[in-house]
């Protein structure tokens, strides 16, 4: 399983803070793709995987300020996305404190599906809806995005 790529295509919301915010959340998923699949320690992958939840944890209160100051019409969907992934991740860390049997690529596809999902069809809404209605920091995206949103 390859590591995340940035690319303004893929993955930009044309907001540039949440767009620096993503890059860094690719970086430490990235870190711990890193840590998964090679001989690093479990403290290593551990310690990785705590920088990954706090990191979740900012992102996403900064991401919901953002929306809820800026008036976006979704933001209950948006956040319900957001608890799901908490818990998600939540329950994957208590698995890995157990010493369950986590398969490594396994975590990995879950962490990229969910992120990429996230980021191109729930992300971008908000994105789109920024640049239509507010003067903050935003890129030209290219066309229109799809207003369907569900928790991821």
């Amino acid at each position: 399983m390859s590591q995340f790529e940035w690319s303004k295509e893929k993955f930009s919301v044309y907001v540039a803070d949440m767009d620096e915010q993503h890059k860094e959340w690719l970086a430490i998923i990235n870190e711990l793709h890193t840590c998964l699949m090679t001989s690093k320690t479990d403290l290593t992958t551990d310690k990785v995987l705590k920088k990954m939840i706090n990191y979740t944890r900012y992102h996403f209160a900064e991401e919901e300020r953002l929306m809820r100051d800026e008036g976006y019409p979704h933001y209950d969907a948006h956040i319900r996305a957001h608890a799901h992934f908490t818990s998600k991740l939540m329950e994957l860390k208590k698995a890995v404190d157990a010493g369950e049997l986590l398969l490594r690529r396994e975590l990995m596809g879950i962490l990229k599906n969910w992120l990429t999902d996230h980021i191109q069809n729930t992300d971008r809404l908000y994105g789109q809806f920024i640049m239509e209605n507010s003067t903050g920091s935003v890129d030209e995206a290219p066309g229109t995005i799809s207003p369907d949103i569900t928790p991821n």
